[in-house]
């Protein structure tokens, strides 16, 4: 699990609740932000290599938990994919609670388990489906084949070591369901809600540790691991570069390490960050972007724009690649001579969808995780349609092959009660100025849940293009935070709802604190760590 997701439909529930702030109450209303649309011009001007991206797993609008091949298999949420030094996949499928691998055979990919049992949380130590997680957020690998898991809502970081044809899974660091900022070895370490990791050529593993916005360490000490926290200052978040401590960051998420050692840092300061040891230190500086300043606009350094980048993958030939989730995009950063050009590979800014395609033709929704292998190729989490596609390097068909008309899909949002009939804006063009029909399958009503509709655009020469546009119907009832009671207060939802409590400070950084099952007398919750804060907020997040 992610924390936070205020902007956008993530985390474990596709909808947003009543907030609730000890010991005064506060209700919010959403905020959907909606930035305009840069021209991709960087990629074509400077050479940059075209991308064909294709679906290799996962059914478009498909959650599930299913083993299988290519579109038959199933994923349920994967926030992290990684690759190992013999080239194969693994992914973290967050919401199912297991790690999953995505082996090629031939033309197609087999999806198996490797660790953990399907929907089924907690945190147990043990061989394949023995083990539990509670939320993997991040996956690396390290050059011998270990696997390294941020189990986020457990606040630890755990190893999967392949014994065989088995899969050992152990904790590291951190004490499960004990959060804090503590630097030590192995349980005695205290994380806060680890987003992701990364590991070194060295050995060395490093971990977004999202909660207290800062970056660690960890590595062998004899039999144990130890944590060391390199660069900002627990529970301070912000925008600045410098040295160790002093640096601030916002909602570190993603992590790569390039082979010199550096680290680089995706963070909700909408910037790519770059973290350099020189002597002792470890200095921070800007590889991209602008802080505080969202958009897609391609071009050098701080004049390149980002949206909330996820996760951040580095080639070994230094060039790295981003998973832009608010712009829903796949981003290249070069660098060129002392700077960096950040140029769209693969999606158009702001256009959620599902296709396959060249370039700016591909759609996304939402981009959590992305790798790289050593030829370039890409692997990419398209989280909210619960497949896994690949980004290969490749020159596009000549353009008379499009027919006339386009068709762009444009994500609807249908908050109404159960079986409604959203309209869906087609955003639809002909370039030649001919008028053009639409047709749209399914009409609807659409059912609660994802929904993929197919809009269908042909032109009076008739020509024509189909794309397929998300859905979403929210359920009418979902679980709410009644009134506070002192410092408590009651969770209330259907019976056997399954619900995640988060809290905050600023009502911009959200870190969960516990899972709670409603039943039929509604659960009372009480927050130990808000003995001495009188601006504590919460919200719920219905999982899964």
């Amino acid at each position: 699990m992610n924390a936070p997701r205020l902007f956008g439909l993530g985390g474990f529930s596709h909808s947003f609740h009543t907030y609730w702030k000890l010991p005064s109450i506060k209700l919010l209303s959403v905020i959907i932000l909606a930035s305009g649309l840069s021209p991709l011009t960087a990629a074509a001007q400077t050479g940059t290599p075209s991308y064909l991206f294709t679906t290799i797993a996962g059914s478009p609008g498909n959650a599930g938990t299913t083993d299988g091949t290519n579109r038959n298999a199933r994923f349920y949420g994967v926030h992290a994919v990684t690759l190992d030094p013999a080239g194969n996949l693994f992914v973290a499928d967050e919401q199912a609670s297991v790690i999953r691998k995505v082996t090629p055979s031939g033309s197609d990919w087999i999806v198996t388990t490797i660790a953990g049992l399907a929907k089924t949380r907690g945190h147990v130590d043990g061989t394949n489906s023995e083990a539990r997680f509670g939320a993997p957020a991040g996956l690396a690998a390290d050059a011998a084949g270990n696997l390294y898991v941020a189990d986020c809502v457990d606040h630890t970081i755990r190893k999967l070591a392949a014994v065989g044809t088995n899969w050992v899974v152990t904790t590291l660091a951190g004490s499960p369901g004990t959060s804090g900022s503590a630097d030590g070895v192995g349980a005695a370490a205290r994380f806060y809600g680890p987003d992701a990791v990364a590991a070194d050529k060295e050995g060395a593993v490093y971990v977004a540790d999202q909660g207290n916005q800062t970056i660690r360490r960890l590595q062998p000490s004899g039999t144990n691991w130890l944590v060391t926290t390199l660069v900002g200052s627990p529970g301070l978040w912000g925008t600045a570069d410098g040295t160790n401590s002093a640096a601030r960051f916002l909602n570190p998420r993603g992590l790569a390490v390039d082979d010199a050692g550096s680290v680089y840092v995706a963070d909700d300061s909408h910037r790519i960050r770059k973290l350099q040891a020189i002597g002792p230190d470890w200095v921070v500086s800007t590889v991209a972007g602008q802080a505080g300043s969202p958009g897609s606009d391609d071009g050098t350094g701080a004049n390149a724009r980002f949206c909330f980048p996820f996760a951040v993958a580095v080639h070994h030939a230094d060039s790295l690649f981003v998973a832009d989730w608010g712009d829903e995009t796949i981003r290249m950063v070069a660098p060129v001579g002392s700077n960096w050009l950040v140029s769209t590979i693969g999606g158009l800014p702001g256009s959620i969808g599902s296709a396959d395609g060249y370039g700016s033709n591909a759609r996304f929704w939402d981009p959590e995780g992305i790798a790289v292998d050593g030829a370039g190729n890409l692997y990419v989490s398209d989280y909210y349609n619960f497949t896994i596609r690949e980004g290969s390097p490749s020159a596009p068909p000549p353009s008379n092959l499009y027919p006339v008309a386009h068709c762009k899909p444009v994500y609807t949002l249908a908050d109404t009660n159960g079986l409604a009939a959203a309209s869906v804006d087609d955003g639809s063009y002909d370039p030649d100025g001919d008028p053009v029909t639409i047709s749209q399958s399914p009409p609807g009503p659409y059912p609660i849940g994802t929904n993929f509709v197919t809009l269908t655009v042909t032109d009076s020469k008739g020509a024509s293009s189909s794309c397929s546009s998300p859905v979403l119907v929210l359920d009418p009832t979902p679980p709410v935070i009644g009134p506070p009671i002192g410092p408590s207060f009651d969770l209330i939802g259907k019976t056997g709802q399954i619900v995640i409590v988060q809290c905050s400070t600023d009502l911009i950084h959200w870190v969960p604190v516990t899972t709670n099952t409603i039943s039929g007398d509604p659960p009372r919750f009480s927050d130990p760590n808000t003995t001495n804060t009188a601006s504590q907020y919460y919200r719920l997040r219905l999982w899964p």
